[in-house]
């Protein structure tokens, strides 16, 4: 079921998103157009976010949003109408997030001069800048349902007076809610007004859709929540062809309800609470009829129907792009010190990745071993790579979710000197047991403060994907004297390396209590190959007998261990 306002300016709902084919996984999704009056000085000036619904992206700081005018000819903070821009006027949106990927879409703004400043002009007039929308809402209690007008508000504001707008129906400030009946099914219009605590008032009008979907207003009215929700958006599909919609962002005032004692509630795309998604493909251009559910906590479920508008302004479905992870060379690593301690997955992607020539690798072993890889194809594939440097903690755990995958930590002294092979495998970790579609879990322990480590992500047997990213500090510096099982990084130094006939080996001073330990030379399978005793903070190892290939050295002294050093050892 398909719903268009009747107004024919709120029917011109233009959007598009324009993705550089460099980027994660952000999107830019903007509100379905933003109605608002003139001041009394027949100026209204709205900064870009005004018009942004969500976007997809995990950071907090370093984002910026720009406005245009003139097509995308020039962008700014913020915009600025008068008289001259009545109506309906297009407006395109620049978002900047902080991985320096900018997206962008276009909407409209109604502009309207409900006092007629602009016919009869004013003199000293102050008006509340009022900013509304319009919803879409479903009875619920016996066939009715109690609407209250600062639902409608969308960011208003006053430069005449300070303190916080009151909204009503009317004048009346005390007008602020209205029971809707089956007598109100369909679209019907409004006035919102705002009153600041000078007194001056302001309205704008607007529309609301009402809607009675589970029982059509036959027979007793159950005692059901009540969903309201936004009257459609507009999103833009990926460079992928795709584009995943979490049904909350739908979600403006819905609630309980009155008649029933319910304390919480969720949201969903069907009658399963567990559907929360929507997803579109190439295959839904055009207004696509959805379903915003609601349920509470007792059991009872309610929705409305509303819409998305699919678009493709890029011909992204037409032309698919050539995609290349920005991420993929590990001297481009994305800087993911942002995500830490968020709690949110960022979304990104290893479609087009590739890996270098021998690439650094973790050994092979069994899927659930720690750092190991378990890939068939023993070397790493589709890989993209991150870096963070660490703060104030000693202990980080990265999951990834969404796809197959494998995770590496290194520590080398720069991206280049991973290219060189010269890295320290610091964890690894290729399937958790507690996650789905084989995501990966790996935690690090005893990290260094103040030290850049580089994430390496490859895809299980050569897939590619979007996946989700979290990344959390789990603990605080480490104190080896009292560290078990845990990894201590940089715990030594060996040359030369490569190598054909000895290895020297030098204990640094974290580690030279170790004495009595010993040293463990591992294959890429993690098979053992030599154990030696250690009896000095400088030892030297006969490889004589070693033939050529790619291992692992590491200490051990009871069960703590350092991380691995990568040993190449040709004859």
């Amino acid at each position: 079921m398909t719903r268009t306002p009747s107004n024919p300016a709120l029917r011109l709902l233009l959007f598009f998103a324009l993705f550089s084919t460099q980027f994660h996984a952000s999107a830019l999704i903007c509100k379905n157009g933003v109605t608002a009056i003139l001041d009394g000085n027949g100026q209204l000036t709205l900064p870009a976010e005004q018009f942004v619904l969500d976007n997809n992206s995990c950071c907090s700081v370093g984002i910026s949003y720009e406005i245009s005018r003139d097509n995308g000819i020039n962008y700014n903070p913020t915009a600025s109408f008068d008289c001259d821009d009545l109506g309906l006027y297009p407006v395109q949106l620049k978002f900047n997030d902080c991985l320096g990927v900018s997206n962008y879409c276009e909407t409209f703004i109604i502009i309207q001069d409900n006092f007629l400043y602009c016919e009869n002009g004013c003199n000293g007039c102050c008006y509340p800048n009022l900013l509304v929308r319009p919803m879409t809402v479903a009875l619920h209690d016996n066939h009715t349902a109690k609407v209250n007008a600062s639902w409608f508000d969308d960011g208003s504001f006053s430069t005449c007076a300070t303190g916080t707008l009151r909204f009503s129906f009317s004048s009346n400030i005390n007008d602020t809610l209205i029971t809707l009946s089956c007598n109100e099914i369909g679209q019907q219009a409004l006035q919102i007004w705002a009153t600041d605590t000078a007194g001056y008032q302001a309205f704008a009008e607007t529309f609301i859709i009402v809607q009675e979907v589970i029982n059509n207003c036959i027979g007793p009215g159950p005692c059901l929540p009540s969903p309201v929700a936004h009257n459609g958006i507009i999103i833009s599909l990926l460079p992928t062809g795709e584009f995943f919609v979490p049904i909350r962002l739908f979600n403006l005032a819905s609630h309980t309800g009155s008649c029933n004692m319910a304390a919480s509630y969720s949201f969903s795309t069907t009658g399963n609470l567990a559907d929360t998604l929507l997803h579109f493909t190439c295959d839904d251009l055009g207004q696509q009829a959805i379903r915003f559910y609601i349920h509470d906590d007792l059991g009872n479920v309610n929705y409305i129907e509303t819409f998305v508008i699919v678009e493709d302004m890029s011909n992204y479905c037409s032309n698919p792009p050539n995609l290349v992870p920005p991420n993929d060379d590990v001297c481009n690593a994305y800087d993911i010190n942002y995500l830490l301690n968020t709690d949110c997955n960022e979304k990104f992607f290893n479609i087009g990745g590739t890996a270098d020539n021998n690439e650094v690798t973790p050994p092979l072993g069994a899927c659930g071993d720690p750092n190991t890889w378990c890939d068939t194809a023993v070397v790493a594939e589709k890989t993209v790579w991150f870096k963070f440097e660490v703060t104030d903690y000693g202990q980080a755990t990265i999951i990834t979710t969404g796809m197959n995958t494998q995770l590496a930590l290194w520590n080398a002294a720069s991206c280049e000197d991973i290219k060189a092979g010269n890295a320290v495998l610091v964890a690894a970790n290729d399937d958790d047991p507690l996650l789905p579609d084989g995501g990966s879990k790996l935690v690090a322990e005893c990290l260094a403060i103040g030290k850049t480590y580089y994430l390496q992500m490859d895809g299980f047997n050569n897939s590619e994907d979007y996946f989700g990213l979290n990344f959390t500090s789990t603990g605080p510096p480490c104190d080896l004297a009292t560290s078990e099982g845990k990894f201590v990084e940089n715990g030594f130094t060996i040359l030369p390396n490569p190598a054909s006939d000895v290895v020297k080996l030098q204990l640094l001073q974290a580690t030279t209590s170790w004495l009595g330990g010993k040293v463990v030379l591992t294959d890429i399978s993690g098979m053992v190959i030599m154990e030696q005793i250690i009896t000095n903070e400088r030892m030297v190892l006969d490889i004589n007998e070693t033939p050529t290939g790619i291992y692992f050295l590491h200490l051990q002294f009871g069960n703590l261990a350092t991380s691995m050093h990568k040993l190449a050892i040709f004859k």
